[in-house]
């Protein structure tokens, strides 16, 4: 968060990005600052990328509808929690290769799909590099760096704990104990997933059953990150109910690709 912010009030970005634009401007067709905040939204986790592309809406960098456009498929799971958390507790009898295509690739897809069709409008236009907007080495720009990226981190761990304790509630619902685990994993992921490792030690469920459950909830990303979208998108006019609409969209998507790949025996 620290180093996102950073390179966004510097204007460094469009620097760092610079090789990766060049590989992925042909196929996306988005400006640099466009493809940057795509890569921090699958390699930095939630809510990274709907902050950095709030970020860019706010400084004009951005029109709506660019972000609009960007907030449909960027704002992703980080690999990171993915790889070394998440799949060798409850995943690691599947294909990391292919675990990751519907992780990440799904909504590369519907990125794609999404830019030459609803947003095929976009001005993918940008001749080079923009020029750092202040002095890179400055102690101010750090600070407000480190200030922006606690708060963001402090409200992320509110969150969290708010509604691991509103999970908790579920718990004494009369409910099985799948549907607890479930609810749980809609309200808050991360604990839903620990509630959810617990049960299927008993077997509860079998790894196919397991997989999709997980990648759907995974796809939508549960109440608390929806929250956690909504406050990076605070002060702006972006549209979260169309941000839940592709979530919703990703998630049915997801759900049948398992499906699919589960009738033709790939898992």
């Amino acid at each position: 968060m620290i180093l996102t912010n950073y390179l966004l009030q510097t204007g460094l970005s469009s620097y760092i990005i610079w090789p990766i634009y060049q590989t992925l401007n042909p196929v996306f067709r988005m400006k640099s600052c466009m493809i940057f905040a795509m890569i921090t939204g699958f390699l930095c986790g939630f809510p990274i990328g709907a902050k950095t592309v709030a970020s860019l809406y706010q400084t004009g960098e951005l029109t709506k509808q660019e972000a609009d456009y960007l907030l449909a498929f960027t704002n992703n799971i980080g690999p990171a929690y993915y790889i070394c958390f998440l799949y060798p507790l409850l995943l690691k009898s599947f294909p990391l290769s292919l675990l990751l295509f519907i992780q990440y690739g799904i909504p590369m897809l519907y990125g794609l799909t999404l830019r030459y069709t609803v947003y095929r409008n976009i001005s993918g236009v940008r001749a080079k590099p923009l020029k750092t907007s202040c002095t890179p080495l400055s102690a101010g720009v750090l600070n407000n760096a480190i200030k922006d990226a606690t708060t963001q981190i402090l409200a992320l761990g509110g969150y969290m704990i708010l509604f691991n304790v509103f999970a908790g509630i579920v718990y004494v619902l009369p409910l099985s104990k799948r549907f607890i685990c479930l609810l749980h994993m809609g309200i808050e992921i991360s604990g839903g997933i620990d509630a959810l490792y617990i049960l299927q030690q008993q077997a509860a469920y079998s790894s196919q059953t397991l997989l999709l459950y997980i990648q759907s909830f995974l796809a939508f990303g549960g109440l608390c990150c929806l929250f956690q979208t909504m406050n990076v998108l605070d002060g702006t006019d972006l549209s979260i109910q169309k941000y839940m609409l592709h979530k919703v969209l990703l998630c049915s998507i997801t759900c049948i690709v398992i499906l699919i790949l589960n009738q033709v025996k790939i898992i």
